[in-house]
């Protein structure tokens, strides 16, 4: 299987609000039925929802090969990047290819779409994608950061579920995205896509924590964000409070 012989690669898990990329070494990788599953990722890949495959160089890398696969919907985009010394994984690869295509000719994946939405949400959508830094959700992430503890993060979709952990060491914008990156991965999330959030504190995994689910505008759960202790939740209610005498 050429995941198997690759010895070093990132994978990237995409839709039209977030994006979540490891960086992992010899990928355990399992397949049962019509499932992909990477346990040491927390990731699966239901390959029955993609429709199309595709190999390509990366866009940002010249000498990074990529194989995504796309959803029926084109909301979702599951990626594995290879550098060129996988040289020998890529050539068992390419002997599969069952149609070579120009660049302008590849299969549409989720890069540049977006949810249409009412002129209400729409305009919401812009003030925050001129100014993302006052989204709420802006402020919460840089907040976990300084926790130096873990973040959870749980998603789940048609094509693509994943639960992963990891300390966000650091915090950059980038237009309307918000990146948390560490050694081992980097979540990105589309402030402006995110249109409700609701903080609750709980147990995960017998400690107590907070957990924060967000939502798109049209009431899809996006992403459950959770973290130990309570510093996050008390963020959370402060700037709530603040919200309710500014109305």
């Amino acid at each position: 299987m050429f995941l198997e012989a690759v010895p070093e690669c990132w994978v990237e898990v995409s839709n039209l609000e977030t994006t979540y990329t490891w960086i992992t070494k010899h990928p355990l990788v399992l397949l049962q039925g019509s499932e992909l599953s990477f346990p040491e990722l927390g990731l699966t890949v239901d390959l029955s929802f993609a429709s199309t495959v595709h190999l390509s160089r990366h866009p940002e890398h010249e000498a990074v090969s990529r194989l995504s696969l796309v959803s029926l919907d084109r909301t979702e985009q599951w990626s594995v990047s290879v550098g060129d010394l996988c040289g020998k994984a890529l050539e068992q690869l390419a002997e599969n290819v069952v149609r070579v295509v120009a660049v302008n000719d590849l299969p549409r994946g989720v890069e540049g779409k977006c949810r249409k939405l009412c002129s209400c949400c729409d305009e919401r959508r812009k003030k925050f994608r001129a100014q993302a830094s006052g989204h709420p959700l802006y402020h919460l992430l840089c907040f976990s950061c300084l926790q130096m503890d873990p973040l959870r993060v749980d998603m789940k979709r048609k094509m693509c579920s994943y639960t992963t952990s990891f300390v966000p060491g650091r915090h950059e914008l980038e237009g309307g995205r918000i990146l948390l990156g560490s050694g081992a991965g980097m979540l990105s999330v589309d402030l402006p896509e995110v249109f409700h959030a609701v903080a609750k504190m709980a147990k995960v995994e017998e400690v107590r924590s907070t957990v924060l689910d967000t939502y798109n505008s049209f009431g899809e759960r996006l992403l459950t964000l959770s973290q130990a202790g309570d510093s996050l939740f008390e963020l959370w209610t402060t700037m709530a409070k603040r919200a309710e005498e500014d109305e």
